[in-house]
């Protein structure tokens, strides 16, 4: 069943894109939809709160509202789409069970990012860290606090950018909802280096 235009929208923000401006255009071009129906589904989805537009000359620009639990459920469907696609290889089923594996015996590990063939581990604090790595054979992990995720982020997208989280997307979307609209002026191509555009 082919997933509806207002996840195909929302696809455009996921794997390193939360934080991104869109225009219109570039939506509907990403979604594969008609520009008649990418406005429509678009105009609604600003107005049920879900996307937040600005615009910036003649173009009206969108990018999520994480603050939006409906944005939150709809980018973490496009986010399991990705997921599916990337779980097609056997290998990566048997990486998938294992995360799982770990987060039910620890409460601590709040997320699981797969970017190329590194793991990043996002962990509530650092004894979590040396727990994991004593139940799990998996290598090539890194770890980070929430904290230490949103200042590299801050820092650079670099992170996020391209990755797909294969455990606690909904509680990633949270810990990035503070730093959203700062990752967005720093890291968006229409505003990277323009200080003075405020959204």
């Amino acid at each position: 069943m082919r997933p509806s235009i207002e996840t195909r929208l929302l696809s455009s923000y996921t794997g390193g894109a939360e934080h991104q401006f869109y225009s219109i255009s570039q939506l509907a071009r990403a979604a594969k939809a008609a520009y008649p129906h990418a406005h429509a589904a678009i105009t609604g989805l600003v107005d049920k709160g879900v996307l937040e537009a600005t615009i910036v000359g003649r173009s009206l620009l969108c990018t999520p509202n994480l603050a939006s639990e409906r944005c939150r459920l709809l980018l973490c469907e496009a986010n399991l789409g990705r997921k599916e696609r990337l779980l097609a290889s056997p290998n990566l089923r048997n990486l998938d069970a294992e995360v799982r594996r770990l987060a039910v015996d620890d409460h601590r590990l709040v997320a699981a990012i797969l970017k190329g063939e590194r793991l990043r581990f996002v962990v509530t604090d650092h004894d979590c860290q040396r727990d994991l790595l004593r139940r799990t054979s998996l290598v090539n992990i890194s770890f980070s606090t929430p904290d230490e995720l949103r200042q590299e982020l801050l820092r650079s997208p670099e992170p996020l950018t391209g990755a797909t989280p294969l455990l606690g997307y909904d509680r990633l979307l949270l810990l990035l909802l503070p730093i959203q609209r700062q990752m967005g002026l720093n890291h968006s191509a229409l505003f990277r280096g323009r200080k003075e555009v405020r959204v």
